[in-house]
Parts: C-alpha cells; sequence; structure tokens
C-alpha cells in the first residue's frame, strides 16, 4: 500500500516533469524557426542590396574602366614612339 502511494507520487512527479520540458522543447523549436527564418532574411537582403547596388554603380564602373582602358592603350602608344 505504501509503496502504490509512493508510485502516484513519483509518477505525478514525473507527468509534471516532461510537461516542463515539453513546454521548454517547444520553445527552443520555435526560437530555431524563427532564427532560420532571419538568417534567411539577412542573407535575402545582403544579396538584394548587393545586386541592387551594383545595377546603380555599374555605369560609373563601365566609365571609369573604359577610361582606364584608353589611358593605357594611350600610353602604349607613347611607348612605341619613344626611341629605345
Amino acid at each position: 500500500m505504501f509503496e502504490e502511494k509512493e508510485l502516484k507520487e513519483l509518477l505525478k512527479k514525473n507527468i509534471e516533469i516532461s510537461g516542463e520540458s515539453l513546454k521548454i522543447l517547444r520553445k527552443m523549436h520555435r526560437s530555431a524557426i524563427i532564427g532560420r527564418f532571419f538568417w534567411i532574411l539577412k542573407w535575402l537582403v545582403i544579396i538584394g542590396l548587393s545586386a541592387g547596388i551594383y545595377y546603380y554603380i555599374e555605369p560609373y564602373l563601365r566609365t571609369i574602366i573604359d577610361n582606364f582602358n584608353a589611358i593605357s592603350s594611350g600610353l602604349s602608344e607613347i611607348k612605341n614612339i619613344l626611341p629605345k
């Protein structure tokens, strides 16, 4: 009889602890899902901003590269004209 009462108390404690563990586990799962969502959002923003900035700056970069190539070809022509 005494063992039965003791077993019932242990079973109640076990059920309470299992319930608390389940609550903690659900919070951890929710936190992982939210963390994953924000990780993906962060990378989408980084990639989007990079593409947008490149799209905006690309004409200026193209002009700079064209000017550099023109200067470089001009310098090579001057080098060929000068006596060796």
